[in-house]
């Protein structure tokens, strides 16, 4: 599916499971969910999931492997500090991977329902995510430019804490 629709990812993975830096599958005593963590020493970031079969399995593959994108390309820059990066531009790296690769999901979802399923769910994600993030930065724009707000003065204006 990688090598169809988003060849740079497919080689990231190539070399992060040549220098096994994939641990994907379901175990016992294994924690939930999926991350990306780069490795500063290397650049190879290292992706931990637990597949169970189940369509977030391909979201979360294709997600944390954007985020391993954006590792591989930030590593090489001279400062550290700009291998660092804000939230909302991490999820637009990983989330802008999850979009790139979906014309090639029909690998995972051989079901032309399941697949448009799929491909629906995920747009409405994407849909949605966006507005949370931009909420949350306007709230936290709104936080710094107002310092002396309080818990009190918010109950004051009417709002509930």
């Amino acid at each position: 599916m990688f090598s169809k629709s988003a060849t740079l990812l497919a080689d990231c993975l190539r070399r992060m499971s040549v220098m096994k830096r994939l641990d994907l599958d379901s175990r016992k005593g294994k924690a939930p969910g999926g991350y990306n963590c780069p490795l500063a020493e290397t650049g190879a970031p290292f992706i931990f999931m637990n597949a169970a079969g189940q369509m977030s399995d391909v979201t979360t593959m294709v997600h944390e492997g954007g985020h391993a994108v954006h590792s591989f390309l930030a590593h090489p820059l001279e400062l550290s500090a700009f291998k660092e990066y804000p939230m909302e531009i991490a999820e637009v790296a990983s989330m802008a991977m999850e979009l790139f690769t979906m014309d090639s999901w029909n690998v995972f979802f051989t079901d032309e329902n399941d697949l448009k399923r799929a491909k629906e769910h995920q747009l409405e994600r994407v849909i949605t995510i966006f507005p949370w993030i931009a909420t949350i930065d306007k709230f936290q724009h709104w936080i710094y430019e107002n310092p002396t707000h309080t818990e009190s003065s918010g109950q004051q204006n009417g709002w509930r804490s």
